[in-house]
């Protein structure tokens, strides 16, 4: 648990962290309306105060999810990205250009109240309840709806929901895995196939052996994936582990296997 970092650290241990393997993102289903229009999805961004959620849900021991998804600590992250810092009143000028009408402190279109059931399971509820009181702060109307894994992940699968909590694992691996969490069919994975030039990117990625060309065209995807807003990756979250420090163990660069930070190598036993 991360409270005993600090106490077994002045006991002589070695505290090891991982920053950015496992991320925890808003799935939007960006197949209906109005979650389908790119703009209405930035709203939401604007909306969402993913700082405070690090410091309340996570009690800050977490990192704010970056809107390409790729982590900080990753090789392959591009830190050149719109950032969505919170901003109710920036999300209610989209909402306001797209048509809607404040009334009685909720946004409204042709006389609907702007409405979206957020699915989540219990070890996301502080989270789901933080989203709920933003978004309801910028005129959005949010509906939790508390559930099983198995069954969000169904849910999901089938495009039966607005928004939903969910999240993976292995984003420190190579951006394959970046791939797979974009547009395969998982219920962690945006399935966002609506931008052909992000399939084009992945494309080229793939076969491009020369690393900084590749790196290149994985932060263009990193920037359409962010213009876009297929999802909102909210935070990565710490792992801790704890050693005494007799042998020099550490993070594989990229993991190992599919990306998994496990720290131990076995080159940290080679004399």
């Amino acid at each position: 648990p991360p409270d005993l970092g600090k106490d077994l650290a002045s006991k002589g241990f070695k505290v090891m962290v991982d920053t950015g393997s496992v991320v925890r993102q808003l799935m939007i289903n960006h197949q209906k309306e109005p979650l389908s229009n790119a703009e209405f999805r930035q709203a939401l961004a604007y909306a969402i105060d993913r700082q405070a959620i690090v410091n309340i849900s996570q009690r800050g021991y977490a990192t704010v999810g970056s809107p390409g998804l790729v982590p900080p600590n990753n090789p392959w992250y591009n830190a050149n990205l719109p950032q969505y810092s919170y901003d109710p009143n920036k999300s209610e000028e989209i909402l306001s250009k797209l048509g809607y009408v404040k009334k009685d402190n909720f946004f409204e279109k042709d006389g609907e109240r702007l409405s979206l059931n957020l699915l989540y399971t219990p070890a996301d509820e502080r989270t789901a309840e933080m989203i709920k009181d933003q978004l309801g702060k910028a005129g959005i109307q949010i509906n939790l709806r508390s559930m099983e894994q198995a069954t969000l992940d169904s849910a999901i699968l089938k495009w039966d929901f607005d928004l939903a909590i969910s999240g993976s694992g292995g984003l420190c691996g190579d951006p394959e895995f970046f791939h797979k969490a974009v547009v395969s069919n998982a219920p962690w994975s945006a399935r966002y196939s609506k931008n052909k030039n992000i399939i084009s990117l992945f494309d080229q990625q793939v076969k491009e052996m020369d690393k900084v060309k590749r790196k290149n065209l994985v932060e263009q995807i990193q920037d359409l994936y962010a213009r876009d807003v297929p999802s909102i990756p909210l935070y990565y979250s710490n792992s801790y582990y704890v050693h005494d420090n007799k042998v020099n163990l550490y993070f594989t660069i990229e993991g190992i296997a599919i990306g998994i930070p496990i720290p131990m190598n076995k080159m940290s036993f080679v004399k």
